[in-house]
């Protein structure tokens, strides 16, 4: 949830992001996963190019799971070429 948050998959139009922070700081203190994220990220995009793939909507042109699949495998490959 937090990735989402971050890279503002849920949007904001109806104030969820803030919503979700204070209920998940009414229970514990909201962690500082910037640092982390990077890696959250990744893992997501792994799970999402496994998942398109394993169901066979990697290969349907101008399907949903075809854009979000050449969106997480672009960004894998950005990933693993940058520099340390």
């Amino acid at each position: 949830d937090f990735c989402s948050i971050w890279y503002g998959d849920w949007g904001d139009t109806h104030g969820w992001k803030n919503t979700f922070l204070a209920g998940y700081s009414s229970i514990r203190d909201v962690p500082d996963y910037s640092q982390l994220m990077p890696l959250l990220r990744l893992n997501r995009a792994l799970a999402i190019v496994g998942f398109t793939v394993k169901s066979g909507g990697w290969n349907v042109s101008h399907s949903q799971s075809h854009r979000l699949y050449k969106l997480n495998r672009n960004f894998i490959e950005r990933f693993f070429d940058q520099e340390v």
